[in-house]
């Protein structure tokens, strides 16, 4: 597009790229003013302007920047009269790409508009790769979806695969809830799966465009549903539509016992895997039926869960109480009875380990739940049961209670001490200064991140080295070094043995 208020300036622009440079570019209109410009442009769309810089009315950098404020990404050539160099920084600023001085040549008009031309090559092939990308990320939500709520049901502590997660999915909101559906109650076998396909596609449906909830893929039979909430938004109003919309999906097979539905409490995005837990939880307790036919309110593993968080021995002892009590029939417990317990007690050492309370490998020791998952004789399985009770007592009791910010750190180096971590990255997982972090290690642990760090890694190291035909290269990378040289001088250090004489001495304990 040439704009100029002398129609001879005009015509012998336009006769000229006609003859000479007919084959790469075309006069698509022209203007004698800036207003008429400005009208202009919006009709044609030009993708190169050459503007006088003096007309009446609207100057030629006036129309630039107004045709800037409006969205146009229009390449722009100066045409003037005169070298102006006190409107050189202007027409950098409006990203203007050269400049033609009148009277106006064949050669510089072709070198100019191919300096012009190149820059709207350069414009449309990034916003073509902007546009490739953003088809390539719409193809991999699906994937991002599946990374996120299968983490969540194997019990991926890695927050940062679960941060990268959530920004794919363009998830903002600090806080949400999740929702587990069990289809178990369908046949076994192909016609059962095929069965189990539709309704979920069909759930799939219904949630992905009329709600934030992020459906998971079924696996085993069981489906999580993550609602991301904002901290004090109306989170219960959103749970309800979503619970309306599974209703709606699965029509008359939902309700009964196909498929079923748990629910988790509302928490932090960091601690999301806690509400995971509780609605596997509630889901792994029977459907059983009162009086009137109504389905029994399984509350009581939240409130268990409140309770021992907040230090209430005394109300958790009272619900754990009437939870076996009410899992024992004619002096047996049945299976799906004594999952839901076991699901119970495994919930809650996660989230002792996510909050400092375990050491080393108590976890691994502790998750085996065995004793409580199978039912039987209810002797035995109560006794079993109060245990575990005591054991959690005596854990929360040691006083090595943490605030949340510390508590994260401490989580944080758990689930990343095997990488190249350091108090930087922690600190921006906790959301504090690097100092002020710091600080608080050292006040409630007494010790600073590199020790916390190091004796983790050593305390993994130690529990690989009682693996038989653990090489000590194998157990250097796996703790977190890649340099075992290293390594080995730090765990003699440490522990006044090397990995070798400590893999023999607990060789010769075992035996």
């Amino acid at each position: 597009m040439v704009v100029d208020d002398e129609k001879p300036v005009v015509d012998g622009i336009t006769l000229m790229i006609q003859r000479e440079l007919g084959q790469e570019f075309a006069v698509v209109a022209s203007a004698s003013s800036g207003r008429e410009a400005l009208e202009r442009v919006d009709e044609v769309s030009p993708d190169i302007i050459l503007m006088d810089v003096s007309m009446p009315g609207i100057s030629g950098l006036d129309t630039i920047r107004e045709l800037r404020k409006r969205g146009s990404n229009a390449v722009c050539v100066l045409v003037t009269a005169y070298e102006r160099f006190d409107i050189a920084r202007e027409a950098v600023e409006l990203g203007l790409i050269d400049y033609l001085l009148k009277p106006v040549t064949r050669d510089s008009l072709s070198a100019s508009l191919r300096v012009a031309g190149s820059a709207v090559d350069r414009r449309r092939e990034s916003e073509q790769k902007l546009v490739d990308n953003r088809e390539r990320e719409k193809g991999l939500l699906p994937f991002a979806e599946s990374a996120l709520i299968l983490g969540l049901m194997l019990g991926d502590g890695n927050p940062a695969r679960r941060e990268a997660a959530l920004r794919a999915l363009g998830v903002s909101e600090a806080f949400g809830l999740v929702f587990v559906l069990s289809y178990g109650g369908f046949a076994p076998g192909p016609e059962g799966e095929r069965e189990i396909e539709t309704l979920h596609a069909r759930l799939l449906a219904a949630l992905r465009y009329h709600s934030r909830a992020i459906v998971g893929p079924p696996v085993s039979r069981t489906a999580l549903i993550l609602l991301p909430c904002r901290e004090g938004g109306n989170c219960e109003a959103a749970a309800a539509e979503v619970v309306d919309g599974i209703a709606k999906a699965l029509g008359p097979d939902f309700g009964g016992e196909r498929p079923r539905l748990g629910r988790g409490g509302l928490k932090p995005m960091a601690a999301i895997a806690e509400s995971s837990l509780e609605a596997l939880a509630s889901l792994a307790s029977p459907a059983e039926k009162g009086e009137r036919g109504s389905a029994i309110d399984f509350e009581a593993d939240e409130e268990f869960l409140h309770a021992i968080f907040d230090h209430d021995e005394s109300a958790a002892s009272r619900i754990l109480h009437g939870m076996i009590e009410a899992s024992i029939a004619d002096g047996t417990v049945t299976a799906a009875a004594a999952g839901r317990l076991a699901a119970l007690f495994g919930g809650v050492y996660r989230m002792l380990d996510r909050r400092g309370f375990l050491r080393g490998e108590e976890i691994n020791q502790l998750i085996d739940i065995r004793d409580l998952a199978l039912g039987g004789e209810a002797g035995p399985w109560r006794l079993a049961a109060l245990a575990r009770f005591a054991q959690i007592r005596e854990v929360l009791g040691r006083g090595e209670r943490h605030s949340p910010l510390v508590a994260k750190a401490l989580a944080y180096i758990r689930a990343n001490f095997q990488r190249a971590i350091g108090l930087e990255l922690a600190a921006e997982w906790v959301g504090l200064s690097p100092n002020r972090l710091s600080r608080l290690l050292v006040e409630e642990t007494g010790r600073g991140f590199s020790e916390l760090l190091i004796d983790c890694r050593i305390e993994h190291a130690k529990a690989l080295l009682k693996e038989p035909g653990a090489t000590i290269k194998e157990v250097s990378l796996a703790s977190g070094y890649s340099d075992p040289n290293y390594f080995a001088r730090l765990f003699r250090k440490l522990t006044g043995r090397s990995p070798s004489n400590w893999a023999d001495m607990v060789e010769d304990r075992d035996d």
